[in-house]
């Protein structure tokens, strides 16, 4: 797994213990009016951020250290841990939601994925019943990561990894 630094401004020191791993996605490129945008430079400006973001090519962006608070999932960030799978290609936000209903992530993603996810298991010792995504935290606002990502499938690549 290679791993880049971008990091985040937008954290906060954690006091609450972590216990639950968020799963997020967004557009790899954000196209918004006159504008495309990487994922990075879009959450930045939305004044919100990841621990991880996982790229198409299965390159990991390192953004907030897991044990500092990033703003992933309103009213769940104190005690949890978020990764963004990046979607491939440009899209603005009713693309996107369409496109999240298909399968979408790569191969490459899931294993980057799934070793993240799995080390965060580890460090917290939490088991794969903590792991959710953020449309089932949120449901009356958001989607991802979609019914396009194979979560169940997911979560057994995850008990394996964890041995």
């Amino acid at each position: 797994m290679i791993t880049l630094a971008v990091p985040s401004p937008h954290s906060a020191p954690r006091v609450t213990p972590v216990r639950r791993i968020v799963l997020h996605a967004m557009g790899e490129y954000v196209r918004a009016d006159q504008w495309t945008r990487h994922c990075t430079h879009v959450l930045e400006s939305l004044g919100v951020s990841a621990h991880a973001i996982v790229l198409p090519d299965g390159r990991l962006l390192s953004c907030v250290p897991p044990d500092r608070i990033a703003h992933h999932a309103r009213g769940h960030n104190t005690d949890s841990v978020g990764i963004e799978f990046a979607v491939p290609g440009v899209w603005d936000y009713a693309e996107f939601l369409g496109r999240i209903k298909l399968p979408w992530v790569t191969d490459a993603a899931l294993e980057t994925g799934v070793d993240w996810v799995a080390e965060q298991c580890r460090r917290y010792q939490l088991g794969t019943a903590a792991i959710t995504t953020h449309a089932r935290l949120d449901p009356t606002r958001k989607q991802d990561p979609g019914i396009g990502f194979p979560f169940e499938d997911f979560l057994i690549a995850v008990t394996r990894a964890l041995g």
